[in-house]
């Protein structure tokens, strides 16, 4: 929420787990953080809600924040959405 966002210019996705309890980026956090990309020419938050097992540190990898147990459909989003931007 600090950062210059207004000065990104090329197409945004924010894609966010719902149940992420990392400190530097709280879910309730992101709606208002993603207001901040008003020079995007195309951008999109997904909020997603799946996965399982989420172990150990809560900002790292094998937790939610890592999209512990929904990887493949975390890469496929994304990289889909990288391939065709769209709102």
């Amino acid at each position: 929420p600090k950062q210059d966002l207004a000065a990104i210019k090329v197409p945004v996705l924010v894609f966010h787990h719902s149940k992420d309890a990392c400190i530097h980026c709280r879910p309730d956090e992101v709606p208002a953080a993603f207001k901040g990309f008003r020079n995007a020419p195309v951008k999109k938050l997904v909020f997603v809600d799946g996965g399982e097992n989420p172990a150990g540190d809560v900002c790292a990898g094998q937790h939610w924040h890592g999209f512990i147990g929904m990887e493949k459909e975390a890469v496929d989003t994304i990289s889909g959405w990288i391939a065709n931007p769209k709102p």
